[in-house]
């Protein structure tokens, strides 16, 4: 904030000797006390207007300058505001990059080190977050979570794909455990923000009939959990003969979250084999999956 003070010492004596000397000056000429004490009085006064117009000058730039760098930063302020809520991750982290500064400040050169590495850290993110991303050597339950991770943020759709394939259903589906819980939790509250969601499930007539009780348990956990939530649709395809060829060969379960994010489980598709995954932004992949979930929908029926 500009600080303001009264005209200078210096300023005062230059436009008081100049009064002095006005007075003095004006009266030995007329011979007249009072008139030159008034001269001087004016010359006194004339000189602090301008001196205090001067100031009035600087101080307005100085305001001026100040104003302008205190709207960028509320601005900058403003934007931030609604990148994060008071108990988001960003702020926390500028937080802590915030106590980082503090405890640099007292050497430059520590101060200049960490403004250097922060701008390099937030060049390679932008860099790194613009490029399709893949988890490397994912575990099953690795890309589970990566899975939650996306349906945690999805803004528009999930689609996802359920292939009872080595016995892939009552392994992922697993009534009563904490992941299968948290996990239908997690695409509930997607669901309840307005996000679509639609599940189907690809099993034989033994898993839907009960005969294949442990598969017919899970295959009630995964669409008990979401029965009646709004924007949630379930449906069942019959893995039998009747299946087209190459939908009945493909063994992987999928998913596809906003035509960004996809993942998928170990078999076979396309004639060869899959190595389970999990990646966002190669557009190539999403395409190729959401073209085998558009096949699958329209041969899929309502669950009961």
């Amino acid at each position: 904030m500009p600080q303001y003070s009264l005209p200078s010492s210096r300023a005062i004596a230059i436009v008081l000797g100049i009064a002095i000397s006005t007075t003095i000056g004006v009266t030995v000429y007329f011979k007249d006390v009072r008139q030159g004490v008034i001269v001087g009085l004016l010359v006194l006064i004339l000189g602090q207007v301008f001196e205090l117009r001067h100031q009035i000058v600087d101080h307005a730039t100085a305001i001026r300058q100040f104003t302008n760098t205190a709207l960028d930063r509320l601005i900058s302020y403003l934007k931030l505001s609604e990148a994060y809520t008071p108990d988001d991750w960003l702020i926390k982290l500028m937080q802590r990059m915030a106590a980082l500064k503090v405890g640099a400040e007292t050497k430059h050169f520590q101060l200049l080190r960490l403004q250097r590495l922060l701008e390099e850290t937030v060049v390679r993110a932008s860099l790194e977050t613009s490029q399709p991303w893949v988890l490397p050597t994912p575990t099953e339950m690795q890309r589970a979570i990566e899975m939650q991770r996306a349906i945690e943020t999805a803004g528009k759709y999930v689609h996802a794909v359920t292939v009872n394939a080595g016995r892939y259903v009552e392994r992922f589906w697993e009534p009563g455990t904490i992941f299968t819980e948290s996990y239908l939790g997690t695409n509930r509250e997607a669901a309840l923000r307005g996000v679509s969601i639609h599940r189907l499930f690809v099993v034989s007539a033994d898993v839907l009939s009960g005969k294949d009780q442990d598969a017919h348990a899970g295959l009630l956990a995964a669409l008990n959990g979401l029965k009646g939530v709004p924007n949630v649709k379930q449906q069942v395809v019959l893995l039998d003969d009747s299946l087209p060829e190459e939908l009945r060969a493909a063994t992987t379960s999928f998913l596809t979250v906003d035509g960004e994010f996809a993942s998928e489980s170990d078999g076979t598709r396309d004639g060869t084999s899959v190595k389970l995954y999990a990646c966002a932004g190669d557009a190539e992949i999403v395409k190729r999956l959401e073209e085998r979930f558009t096949h699958l929908k329209f041969l899929a029926k309502n669950w009961p």
